[in-house]
Protein backbone atom coordinates (compact mmCIF):
# COMPACT_ATOMS: atom_id res chain seq x y z
CA UNK A 1 0.00 0.00 0.00
CA UNK A 2 1.26 2.91 -0.56
CA UNK A 3 2.55 5.76 1.89
CA UNK A 4 0.70 8.51 2.53
CA UNK A 5 2.25 12.18 2.18
CA UNK A 6 1.92 12.57 6.03
CA UNK A 7 3.77 9.24 6.45
CA UNK A 8 6.57 10.37 4.38
CA UNK A 9 7.11 13.93 6.04
CA UNK A 10 6.81 11.83 9.31
CA UNK A 11 10.54 10.18 8.29
CA UNK A 12 13.62 11.78 9.80
CA UNK A 13 16.15 12.87 7.29
CA UNK A 14 18.75 10.53 6.52
CA UNK A 15 21.77 10.36 8.34
CA UNK A 16 24.75 11.14 5.92
CA UNK A 17 27.20 8.00 5.32
CA UNK A 18 30.49 7.89 6.26
CA UNK A 19 32.88 9.74 3.38
CA UNK A 20 34.51 7.47 0.84
CA UNK A 21 38.46 6.42 1.75
CA UNK A 22 41.59 6.99 -0.19
CA UNK A 23 44.04 4.94 1.21
CA UNK A 24 46.84 6.03 -0.95
CA UNK A 25 46.45 9.53 0.58
CA UNK A 26 48.60 10.71 3.07
CA UNK A 27 48.38 11.38 6.86
CA UNK A 28 47.83 14.94 7.25
CA UNK A 29 50.24 17.15 8.57
CA UNK A 30 50.00 20.28 10.69
CA UNK A 31 49.37 23.19 8.60
CA UNK A 32 49.80 21.15 5.50
CA UNK A 33 47.16 20.05 2.38
CA UNK A 34 44.72 18.12 3.51
CA UNK A 35 44.23 14.35 2.17
CA UNK A 36 47.06 15.07 0.01
CA UNK A 37 48.19 12.37 -2.64
CA UNK A 38 51.58 11.28 -3.38
CA UNK A 39 52.31 11.99 -7.40
CA UNK A 40 53.26 7.77 -7.26
CA UNK A 41 49.73 7.30 -7.00
CA UNK A 42 48.99 9.62 -10.02
CA UNK A 43 50.62 6.63 -12.45
CA UNK A 44 47.66 4.61 -12.01
CA UNK A 45 43.67 4.36 -11.70
CA UNK A 46 42.64 5.46 -7.81
CA UNK A 47 41.24 2.98 -5.26
CA UNK A 48 38.44 4.54 -3.68
CA UNK A 49 37.03 2.32 -0.64
CA UNK A 50 33.86 2.73 1.04
CA UNK A 51 32.84 1.54 3.93
CA UNK A 52 29.49 -1.37 4.40
CA UNK A 53 26.20 0.92 5.29
CA UNK A 54 23.24 -0.31 7.87
CA UNK A 55 21.12 -2.83 6.21
CA UNK A 56 23.18 -3.54 3.41
CA UNK A 57 23.08 -7.40 4.01
CA UNK A 58 20.31 -7.55 1.07
CA UNK A 59 22.95 -5.50 -1.28
CA UNK A 60 21.82 -2.04 -3.04
CA UNK A 61 23.67 0.08 -5.69
CA UNK A 62 26.67 2.51 -5.07
CA UNK A 63 27.76 5.32 -7.38
CA UNK A 64 30.65 7.47 -7.01
CA UNK A 65 30.78 10.87 -7.66
CA UNK A 66 34.26 13.02 -8.64
CA UNK A 67 32.96 16.74 -9.00
CA UNK A 68 29.86 15.72 -9.63
CA UNK A 69 30.50 13.43 -12.54
CA UNK A 70 29.30 9.71 -11.80
CA UNK A 71 32.51 7.63 -12.03
CA UNK A 72 31.26 4.24 -11.75
CA UNK A 73 27.89 2.34 -10.07
CA UNK A 74 28.22 -0.95 -8.90
CA UNK A 75 25.31 -3.33 -8.24
CA UNK A 76 24.79 -6.12 -5.70
CA UNK A 77 21.50 -8.17 -4.86
CA UNK A 78 22.76 -10.30 -2.03
CA UNK A 79 25.12 -9.07 1.22
CA UNK A 80 28.36 -7.15 -0.16
CA UNK A 81 31.58 -8.55 0.71
CA UNK A 82 34.23 -5.91 2.36
CA UNK A 83 36.46 -6.85 -0.72
CA UNK A 84 34.35 -5.54 -3.54
CA UNK A 85 33.31 -1.66 -1.48
CA UNK A 86 35.68 0.00 -4.14
CA UNK A 87 35.74 1.60 -7.40
CA UNK A 88 39.34 2.67 -9.09
CA UNK A 89 38.26 6.31 -10.83
CA UNK A 90 40.38 6.80 -14.34
CA UNK A 91 44.05 8.17 -14.22
CA UNK A 92 42.19 11.00 -16.44
CA UNK A 93 40.49 12.33 -13.54
CA UNK A 94 43.79 13.03 -11.77
CA UNK A 95 44.49 16.23 -12.68
CA UNK A 96 45.93 18.86 -10.22
CA UNK A 97 43.49 20.28 -7.81
CA UNK A 98 41.25 19.76 -4.88
CA UNK A 99 38.32 17.24 -6.48
CA UNK A 100 35.37 16.32 -4.01
CA UNK A 101 34.41 12.71 -3.51
CA UNK A 102 31.03 11.37 -2.70
CA UNK A 103 28.79 8.28 -3.06
CA UNK A 104 25.32 7.96 -3.37
CA UNK A 105 24.06 4.52 -2.02
CA UNK A 106 20.23 2.88 -3.21
CA UNK A 107 19.33 0.14 -0.72
CA UNK A 108 17.02 -2.93 -1.92
CA UNK A 109 14.43 -0.76 -0.47
CA UNK A 110 14.96 1.70 -2.44
CA UNK A 111 15.82 4.79 -0.04
CA UNK A 112 18.51 6.81 -1.20
CA UNK A 113 20.90 8.03 0.94
CA UNK A 114 24.52 10.66 0.15
CA UNK A 115 27.23 10.46 1.75
CA UNK A 116 29.54 13.26 3.76
CA UNK A 117 32.29 14.23 0.86
CA UNK A 118 36.25 13.97 0.93
CA UNK A 119 37.98 16.43 -0.57
CA UNK A 120 41.21 15.04 -2.40
CA UNK A 121 44.52 17.64 -2.77
CA UNK A 122 46.17 16.67 -5.91
CA UNK A 123 49.84 19.03 -6.50
CA UNK A 124 51.83 18.10 -9.74
CA UNK A 125 53.66 21.49 -9.20
CA UNK A 126 57.34 20.70 -8.46
CA UNK A 127 58.84 23.84 -6.41
CA UNK A 128 60.40 26.42 -7.96
CA UNK A 129 63.53 27.91 -6.91
CA UNK A 130 64.68 31.52 -6.39
CA UNK A 131 66.32 32.52 -9.66
CA UNK A 132 69.24 33.11 -7.22
CA UNK A 133 69.43 29.37 -5.66
CA UNK A 134 72.40 29.68 -4.33
CA UNK A 135 72.78 28.41 -0.70
CA UNK A 136 73.58 31.59 1.52
CA UNK A 137 77.04 31.21 3.62
CA UNK A 138 78.36 33.71 6.26
CA UNK A 139 80.65 35.92 4.27
CA UNK A 140 83.80 35.16 6.14
CA UNK A 141 83.18 31.45 4.79
CA UNK A 142 82.98 32.44 1.04
CA UNK A 143 86.17 34.77 1.25
CA UNK A 144 88.25 32.99 3.76
CA UNK A 145 86.75 28.91 3.87
CA UNK A 146 85.36 27.25 6.34
CA UNK A 147 88.34 26.55 8.82
CA UNK A 148 88.65 24.15 11.50
CA UNK A 149 89.14 27.36 13.70
CA UNK A 150 85.66 28.94 12.41
CA UNK A 151 84.09 25.68 13.24
CA UNK A 152 85.27 25.38 16.76
CA UNK A 153 83.50 28.78 17.29
CA UNK A 154 80.81 28.25 16.09
CA UNK A 155 79.38 25.13 17.61
CA UNK A 156 81.10 22.54 14.82
CA UNK A 157 78.65 23.71 12.08
CA UNK A 158 78.32 25.62 9.13
CA UNK A 159 74.94 27.25 8.56
CA UNK A 160 73.37 28.48 5.29
CA UNK A 161 70.27 30.15 4.45
CA UNK A 162 67.93 28.69 1.65
CA UNK A 163 66.73 31.36 -0.37
CA UNK A 164 62.84 31.60 -0.55
CA UNK A 165 61.22 29.31 -3.18
CA UNK A 166 57.83 28.73 -4.57
CA UNK A 167 55.72 27.54 -2.59
CA UNK A 168 57.03 26.66 0.86
CA UNK A 169 54.85 24.76 2.68
CA UNK A 170 55.10 22.50 5.97
CA UNK A 171 56.21 18.71 4.89
CA UNK A 172 58.20 20.36 1.83
CA UNK A 173 62.16 17.93 2.06
CA UNK A 174 64.86 20.16 1.73
CA UNK A 175 67.65 18.08 1.11
CA UNK A 176 71.33 19.32 0.92
CA UNK A 177 74.37 18.08 -0.52
CA UNK A 178 78.56 18.51 0.08
CA UNK A 179 80.73 16.99 -2.77
CA UNK A 180 83.72 17.44 -4.33
CA UNK A 181 82.78 18.39 -7.67
CA UNK A 182 79.88 20.71 -8.71
CA UNK A 183 78.35 17.77 -11.15
CA UNK A 184 77.77 15.21 -8.26
CA UNK A 185 75.90 14.97 -5.07
CA UNK A 186 76.28 13.80 -2.05
CA UNK A 187 73.94 13.73 0.69
CA UNK A 188 75.06 15.61 4.12
CA UNK A 189 71.59 15.93 5.33
CA UNK A 190 67.85 16.72 5.06
CA UNK A 191 65.58 19.44 6.81
CA UNK A 192 61.63 18.92 7.21
CA UNK A 193 59.96 22.28 6.79
CA UNK A 194 57.54 23.30 9.72
CA UNK A 195 54.89 25.23 10.47
CA UNK A 196 56.86 27.80 12.38
CA UNK A 197 59.62 27.89 9.07
CA UNK A 198 56.88 29.43 6.86
CA UNK A 199 57.69 33.44 7.69
CA UNK A 200 61.13 33.21 9.10
CA UNK A 201 64.68 32.34 6.86
CA UNK A 202 64.91 28.63 6.12
CA UNK A 203 68.41 27.26 7.05
CA UNK A 204 70.25 24.00 7.15
CA UNK A 205 73.13 23.05 8.78
CA UNK A 206 76.13 20.94 8.00
CA UNK A 207 77.61 19.21 10.92
CA UNK A 208 81.12 19.74 11.26
CA UNK A 209 82.04 15.76 11.16
CA UNK A 210 80.54 15.42 7.80
CA UNK A 211 82.96 18.68 6.79
CA UNK A 212 85.98 16.99 8.22
CA UNK A 213 85.20 13.36 6.43
CA UNK A 214 84.80 14.13 3.44
CA UNK A 215 88.15 15.88 3.45
CA UNK A 216 90.06 19.56 2.67
CA UNK A 217 90.04 20.89 -0.71
CA UNK A 218 87.56 22.85 -3.17
CA UNK A 219 83.85 21.34 -2.12
CA UNK A 220 80.77 22.12 -3.48
CA UNK A 221 77.17 22.81 -1.76
CA UNK A 222 73.79 22.55 -3.22
CA UNK A 223 70.16 21.43 -2.03
CA UNK A 224 67.03 20.50 -3.87
CA UNK A 225 63.41 20.45 -2.31
CA UNK A 226 60.82 17.62 -3.13
CA UNK A 227 57.89 18.50 -1.40
CA UNK A 228 55.12 16.32 0.78
CA UNK A 229 53.27 14.98 -2.48
CA UNK A 230 56.79 13.74 -4.51
CA UNK A 231 57.70 16.96 -6.57
CA UNK A 232 61.24 17.54 -7.01
CA UNK A 233 62.76 20.99 -7.86
CA UNK A 234 65.69 21.38 -10.12
CA UNK A 235 69.29 21.37 -8.26
CA UNK A 236 70.34 24.63 -7.19
CA UNK A 237 73.38 26.74 -8.51
CA UNK A 238 76.51 25.28 -6.80
CA UNK A 239 78.40 27.42 -3.93
CA UNK A 240 82.28 26.78 -4.13
CA UNK A 241 83.52 26.60 -0.84
CA UNK A 242 87.49 26.15 0.40
CA UNK A 243 87.22 23.73 3.21
CA UNK A 244 90.58 24.11 5.23
CA UNK A 245 89.03 21.87 8.66
CA UNK A 246 91.70 19.35 9.19
CA UNK A 247 93.62 20.74 12.43
CA UNK A 248 97.29 20.54 11.22
CA UNK A 249 99.76 23.34 12.72
CA UNK A 250 100.59 25.78 10.42
CA UNK A 251 101.71 29.56 11.90
CA UNK A 252 101.41 32.46 9.87
CA UNK A 253 104.67 33.79 7.92
CA UNK A 254 107.15 36.98 8.46
CA UNK A 255 108.57 39.08 6.34
CA UNK A 256 112.10 39.19 6.68
CA UNK A 257 112.54 43.21 5.89
CA UNK A 258 109.77 43.74 8.88
CA UNK A 259 111.08 43.09 12.50
CA UNK A 260 108.99 42.01 15.10
CA UNK A 261 107.06 38.85 16.54
CA UNK A 262 103.43 38.12 15.91
CA UNK A 263 100.73 38.21 13.57
CA UNK A 264 100.95 42.47 13.53
CA UNK A 265 103.53 43.66 12.13
CA UNK A 266 105.11 47.27 10.15
CA UNK A 267 106.89 47.53 7.16
CA UNK A 268 108.91 50.65 6.29
CA UNK A 269 108.74 50.76 2.42
CA UNK A 270 112.38 52.34 2.46
CA UNK A 271 113.35 48.80 3.62
CA UNK A 272 111.50 47.28 0.74
CA UNK A 273 112.57 49.12 -2.64
CA UNK A 274 113.96 46.18 -3.55
CA UNK A 275 111.27 43.77 -2.47
CA UNK A 276 110.76 41.55 0.70
CA UNK A 277 110.87 37.63 1.34
CA UNK A 278 108.20 35.84 3.23
CA UNK A 279 109.55 33.51 5.12
CA UNK A 280 107.58 30.28 5.85
CA UNK A 281 107.78 28.87 9.25
CA UNK A 282 110.22 25.58 9.92
CA UNK A 283 107.50 24.08 12.24
CA UNK A 284 104.85 24.71 9.73
CA UNK A 285 103.46 20.32 8.53
CA UNK A 286 103.85 20.47 5.13
CA UNK A 287 103.44 17.12 3.38
CA UNK A 288 106.00 16.13 0.45
CA UNK A 289 103.42 16.22 -2.23
CA UNK A 290 102.71 19.69 -1.21
CA UNK A 291 103.22 22.70 -3.23
CA UNK A 292 103.65 26.12 -1.20
CA UNK A 293 102.04 29.24 -2.36
CA UNK A 294 102.33 32.09 -0.69
CA UNK A 295 99.85 35.17 -1.12
CA UNK A 296 99.99 39.10 -0.49
CA UNK A 297 96.64 40.38 -0.61
CA UNK A 298 96.97 44.16 -0.53
CA UNK A 299 94.88 46.61 -2.47
CA UNK A 300 94.54 47.30 -6.26
CA UNK A 301 95.90 45.30 -9.02
CA UNK A 302 99.71 45.83 -8.21
CA UNK A 303 99.17 45.21 -4.86
CA UNK A 304 98.36 42.05 -5.06
CA UNK A 305 100.73 39.32 -5.63
CA UNK A 306 100.94 35.27 -5.05
CA UNK A 307 104.06 33.05 -5.86
CA UNK A 308 105.33 29.37 -5.61
CA UNK A 309 108.81 30.29 -6.67
CA UNK A 310 111.54 30.16 -3.79
CA UNK A 311 114.42 30.78 -3.69
CA UNK A 312 117.00 29.72 -3.21
CA UNK A 313 114.73 26.99 -5.06
CA UNK A 314 113.65 24.11 -2.12
CA UNK A 315 113.83 26.47 0.95
CA UNK A 316 111.27 27.95 2.50
CA UNK A 317 111.57 31.97 1.76
CA UNK A 318 109.48 33.46 -1.24
CA UNK A 319 110.34 37.01 -2.92
CA UNK A 320 107.81 39.64 -3.10
CA UNK A 321 108.77 41.94 -5.73
CA UNK A 322 108.88 45.97 -4.83
CA UNK A 323 105.87 46.54 -7.51
CA UNK A 324 103.57 44.81 -5.06
CA UNK A 325 104.61 47.29 -2.28
CA UNK A 326 103.53 51.42 -3.35
CA UNK A 327 99.94 50.77 -3.58
CA UNK A 328 100.02 49.52 0.46
CA UNK A 329 101.03 53.08 1.48
CA UNK A 330 99.51 53.54 4.48
CA UNK A 331 97.32 50.12 4.47
CA UNK A 332 97.56 46.75 5.34
CA UNK A 333 98.42 43.81 3.55
CA UNK A 334 97.38 40.28 4.57
CA UNK A 335 100.10 37.69 4.08
CA UNK A 336 99.56 34.26 4.40
CA UNK A 337 100.39 30.50 2.72
CA UNK A 338 98.30 27.96 1.29
CA UNK A 339 99.14 24.19 0.69
CA UNK A 340 98.15 22.43 -2.68
CA UNK A 341 97.72 19.00 -3.48
CA UNK A 342 97.78 17.08 -6.46
CA UNK A 343 93.77 16.40 -7.72
CA UNK A 344 92.54 18.11 -4.26
CA UNK A 345 93.54 21.96 -4.85
CA UNK A 346 93.72 23.72 -1.57
CA UNK A 347 94.62 21.69 1.79
CA UNK A 348 96.03 24.00 4.20
CA UNK A 349 96.14 27.62 4.87
CA UNK A 350 97.87 29.38 7.42
CA UNK A 351 96.51 32.58 9.90
CA UNK A 352 96.35 36.13 8.61
CA UNK A 353 99.91 37.88 9.08
CA UNK A 354 98.64 41.41 9.41
CA UNK A 355 101.43 43.99 7.39
CA UNK A 356 101.11 47.72 7.95
CA UNK A 357 102.63 49.38 5.22
CA UNK A 358 104.15 52.98 6.06
CA UNK A 359 104.44 55.45 4.10
CA UNK A 360 108.10 56.74 2.52
CA UNK A 361 109.36 59.46 4.87
CA UNK A 362 110.84 61.74 4.45
CA UNK A 363 108.87 62.52 1.08
CA UNK A 364 112.24 64.04 -0.58
CA UNK A 365 112.57 60.16 -0.92
CA UNK A 366 110.94 60.79 -3.75
CA UNK A 367 111.85 62.60 -6.91
CA UNK A 368 111.38 66.54 -7.18
CA UNK A 369 110.52 67.78 -10.55
CA UNK A 370 112.88 70.48 -12.09
CA UNK A 371 112.99 72.98 -15.01
CA UNK A 372 115.22 71.66 -17.99
CA UNK A 373 116.08 75.33 -19.35
CA UNK A 374 116.20 76.91 -15.33
CA UNK A 375 118.07 73.79 -13.22
CA UNK A 376 118.48 74.04 -9.24
CA UNK A 377 117.73 77.33 -7.86
CA UNK A 378 118.56 79.65 -11.09
CA UNK A 379 115.37 81.83 -11.85
CA UNK A 380 113.32 80.84 -15.11
CA UNK A 381 114.52 84.11 -17.89
CA UNK A 382 111.09 84.38 -19.76
CA UNK A 383 113.10 86.37 -22.47
CA UNK A 384 115.09 82.94 -22.89
CA UNK A 385 112.44 80.84 -23.38
CA UNK A 386 110.87 82.01 -26.61
CA UNK A 387 109.01 78.08 -27.02
CA UNK A 388 108.22 77.66 -23.37
CA UNK A 389 109.63 75.85 -21.06
CA UNK A 390 110.17 71.80 -20.02
CA UNK A 391 110.44 70.07 -16.71
CA UNK A 392 111.54 66.71 -16.00
CA UNK A 393 110.99 64.22 -13.21
CA UNK A 394 114.30 61.62 -12.36
CA UNK A 395 113.25 57.53 -11.71
CA UNK A 396 111.50 57.53 -8.41
CA UNK A 397 111.37 54.69 -5.34
CA UNK A 398 109.23 52.04 -6.59
CA UNK A 399 108.93 53.43 -9.91
CA UNK A 400 106.67 51.30 -12.64
CA UNK A 401 105.16 51.36 -15.87
CA UNK A 402 101.60 52.78 -15.88
CA UNK A 403 101.57 54.56 -12.91
CA UNK A 404 100.17 57.79 -13.30
CA UNK A 405 101.82 61.28 -13.64
CA UNK A 406 100.08 64.46 -13.14
CA UNK A 407 102.17 67.80 -12.87
CA UNK A 408 100.08 71.45 -12.65
CA UNK A 409 101.23 74.72 -12.38
CA UNK A 410 99.94 77.25 -9.57
CA UNK A 411 100.56 80.63 -10.08
CA UNK A 412 99.73 84.31 -9.94
CA UNK A 413 98.76 86.58 -12.94
CA UNK A 414 99.80 90.37 -13.31
CA UNK A 415 96.79 91.25 -11.82
CA UNK A 416 97.32 89.50 -8.61
CA UNK A 417 94.53 86.95 -9.27
CA UNK A 418 95.37 82.79 -9.18
CA UNK A 419 95.53 80.31 -11.94
CA UNK A 420 96.15 77.14 -12.84
CA UNK A 421 97.38 75.18 -15.29
CA UNK A 422 97.31 70.95 -15.59
CA UNK A 423 100.59 70.22 -17.52
CA UNK A 424 99.66 66.54 -17.65
CA UNK A 425 96.98 64.76 -15.70
CA UNK A 426 97.46 60.94 -14.88
CA UNK A 427 99.91 60.62 -17.83
CA UNK A 428 100.95 56.44 -17.76
CA UNK A 429 104.37 56.16 -16.96
CA UNK A 430 106.74 53.66 -20.15
CA UNK A 431 108.44 51.09 -20.21
CA UNK A 432 111.70 53.40 -21.24
CA UNK A 433 110.48 56.14 -18.15
CA UNK A 434 111.18 53.53 -15.60
CA UNK A 435 114.81 53.73 -15.79
CA UNK A 436 115.49 57.12 -17.38
CA UNK A 437 112.56 59.05 -16.03
CA UNK A 438 110.49 61.25 -17.40
CA UNK A 439 111.04 63.81 -19.44
CA UNK A 440 110.16 67.08 -21.68
CA UNK A 441 106.91 68.07 -19.85
CA UNK A 442 105.78 70.96 -21.74
CA UNK A 443 104.59 74.54 -20.52
CA UNK A 444 103.43 76.71 -22.91
CA UNK A 445 104.87 80.29 -24.11
CA UNK A 446 101.33 81.23 -23.56
CA UNK A 447 101.23 80.53 -20.04
CA UNK A 448 104.32 81.70 -19.07
CA UNK A 449 102.99 85.26 -20.68
CA UNK A 450 100.12 84.49 -18.15
CA UNK A 451 102.76 85.03 -14.87
CA UNK A 452 103.46 88.00 -13.00
CA UNK A 453 107.15 89.12 -13.07
CA UNK A 454 109.47 88.73 -10.92
CA UNK A 455 107.10 86.62 -8.88
CA UNK A 456 107.70 82.56 -7.96
CA UNK A 457 104.97 79.93 -9.22
CA UNK A 458 104.83 76.46 -8.29
CA UNK A 459 104.73 73.14 -9.75
CA UNK A 460 102.88 70.13 -8.08
CA UNK A 461 103.37 66.44 -9.27
CA UNK A 462 101.58 63.44 -7.94
CA UNK A 463 101.89 59.94 -8.62
CA UNK A 464 98.91 57.74 -8.77
CA UNK A 465 100.83 54.06 -7.85
CA UNK A 466 97.88 51.82 -8.61
CA UNK A 467 93.97 53.18 -9.75
CA UNK A 468 92.49 52.01 -6.91
CA UNK A 469 94.60 54.31 -4.31
CA UNK A 470 95.09 57.68 -4.15
CA UNK A 471 97.91 59.78 -5.73
CA UNK A 472 100.69 60.68 -3.86
CA UNK A 473 102.28 63.88 -3.60
CA UNK A 474 106.07 64.25 -4.92
CA UNK A 475 108.26 66.87 -3.50
CA UNK A 476 107.32 70.85 -4.61
CA UNK A 477 109.27 73.11 -6.94
CA UNK A 478 109.22 76.57 -6.70
CA UNK A 479 110.65 78.54 -9.69
CA UNK A 480 111.01 82.23 -10.01
CA UNK A 481 109.93 83.93 -13.16
CA UNK A 482 111.76 86.78 -14.24
CA UNK A 483 111.82 89.16 -17.58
Amino acid sequence: MPRSRSDIDANPPQALLAAPRVPQALPDVPGGEANLLPVSALSAPLNVTFEKWANSGNGGTLTLFWNNTSIETKCWDTDIPEDELFILVPQAFLVEGHPNLRYEVITDAGVTTDSQTLTLTIDTTSPFLNPISELRFPPEVISDGVTADWLVGHGDTLQAQVPDYVQIKPGDVIRFYWSDDATTSTLAGEKTVEPLDIGSPLTVMFEGITIRDRGDGRRFAVYDVRDRAGNLSQSSTPVELLVLAQSRVLPWPTVMEAPGAGPNVSLNPLNATSGVVVQVPTSAVINPNEEITVIWRGTGVTGQYETSVAQPPGSLEFPVPASAVPANFLKTVEVYYQLNAPGSGVVGRSPFLHLSVGAVLPVSRFSQIRCDEAPGGTPLSLSAVPDGCHFSLDKWVFIAADQKVSAWIEAVDPSGLDFIYELVVERPVSASEVTAGVKGIALPRDQLARMKVDESFTVCVTVRFDDAVEPTDFPVLSKLLVD
